[in-house]
């Protein structure tokens, strides 16, 4: 029956005792009602006095436990709702903390992959592409930009420049004494 389903339910809570006192209560009114119904055969009137003495008051009992059960069992669901909003707040809050170090791990780690980047290239990629483009063209004469660092791509970039430079004016100095 629901009752034992709700006392299942209700082991170890604060709401076990206020469900089994009902079952006393329910029993002394099912006792009433019980006598009402053997007198309403053979003594309708001892059975109206019945009734009202015995069966009323305990019907009367058994709702005012009832009620104040419902009452106990709303008070306990809405202590129950404010705890479980109050963790998925404070999971909320954790989760957002864990968001911004995430965000800022990974801007930390693009700072550092650009540094690396640069140092690699001796300057800046945009420079280096345009420094590479312009020797592809044919112009060994352009430099890049100054302030580049001594190493990395840019410094090799100058250093292949200067060595083709100085190539070129070997081929020319050759054919003009040929």
């Amino acid at each position: 029956s629901a009752y034992r389903d709700a006392l299942v339910l209700a082991q170890g809570t604060s709401q076990s005792g206020a469900l089994q006192a009902l079952a006393a209560l329910r029993s002394t009114q099912n006792e009433a009602q019980d006598a009402v119904v053997a007198l309403a055969s053979s003594d309708p009137a001892a059975a109206a006095a019945a009734l009202k003495a015995q069966e009323t008051p305990a019907w009367r009992q058994l709702r005012s436990a009832l009620l104040e059960q419902l009452n106990a069992t709303r008070d306990l669901a809405a202590q129950v709702h404010a705890a479980t909003q109050a963790t998925a707040q404070r999971t909320q809050v954790g989760a957002a903390v864990l968001a911004l170090l995430a965000v800022a791990v990974a801007v930390a780690l693009l700072l550092v992959m650009q540094r690396t980047v640069r140092r690699e290239l001796g300057g800046d990629p945009a420079d280096a592409s345009r420094t590479l483009r312009r020797v592809a063209e044919g112009d060994l004469v352009a430099q890049h930009r100054q302030g580049a660092v001594a190493h990395g791509l840019m410094a090799e970039l100058g250093r292949m420049q200067q060595g083709l430079r100085t190539l070129v004016q070997q081929v020319q100095h050759a054919t003009r004494e040929i």
